[in-house]
């Protein structure tokens, strides 16, 4: 049960960051804001992964304690 709860959150931060990697490729490279936006594109791409990895964390110990 705890697994199926987890396919929504899953499917978003996949779709979020299929938007971001998908931001991060149509920019341009001569643009001069490039470096940063890529880093704040990239630090928001792993804030997703890592709230994500926590609510999994969580997830799996509550099933591995039931």
């Amino acid at each position: 049960f705890a697994l199926y709860r987890m396919a929504g959150p899953k499917t978003d931060a996949e779709s979020e960051i299929k938007k971001i990697r998908e931001q991060i490729r149509r920019l341009r490279q001569d643009s001069p804001n490039y470096n940063s936006e890529r880093k704040r594109l990239e630090e928001r791409e792993v804030s997703i992964q890592n709230a994500f990895n926590k609510r999994w964390s969580r997830a799996m110990k509550r099933f591995e304690s039931s």
